[in-house]
């Protein structure tokens, strides 16, 4: 079995040249809140683009996977994740997730407990080995 991860790259910046109401107006964006809050993207480089930043301000982005692209080291995660954090609307904190998957693939390998590769562990197949390794 294998896990295919895909990202998204979703310009929900819409230009609508038809006369809205107000109330019109609030539905769209409610629409583009409710889309937004199950998508889950990613970005090149170690610091929050502003577009990315947006987005998560506007509701248009649930949160983001960090990859080695956006890894250096732990403070820097540390700050990029609160960067994620301040710029969502206050109550809303994003979903931040990191391919760590443990063994080769480990993006943070300092002030993180470091994971056997989950393939070794789904060989062994023993819950109770499992769950003493993510302790």
């Amino acid at each position: 079995m294998s896990l295919i991860t895909a990202v998204v790259d979703v310009d929900v910046d819409v230009d609508v040249d038809v006369d809205m109401s107000a109330d019109e107006a609030r539905e769209f964006e409610s629409l583009g809140r409710l889309a937004g809050g199950v998508i889950v993207g990613a970005f090149d480089g170690t610091e929050l683009p502003d577009e990315t930043a947006k987005r998560l301000r506007a509701g248009h982005l649930a949160g983001v996977t960090l990859f080695k692209r956006n890894v250096r080291d732990a403070s820097q995660v540390t700050h990029l994740c609160a960067s994620m954090v301040d710029a969502c609307p206050p109550g809303e904190p994003p979903v931040i997730a990191i391919d760590q998957e443990g063994g080769r693939v480990a993006r943070l390998r300092t002030s993180v407990p470091q994971l056997p590769a989950m393939r070794v562990l789904g060989t062994l197949d023993d819950v109770g080995v499992t769950k003493g390794a993510l302790r």
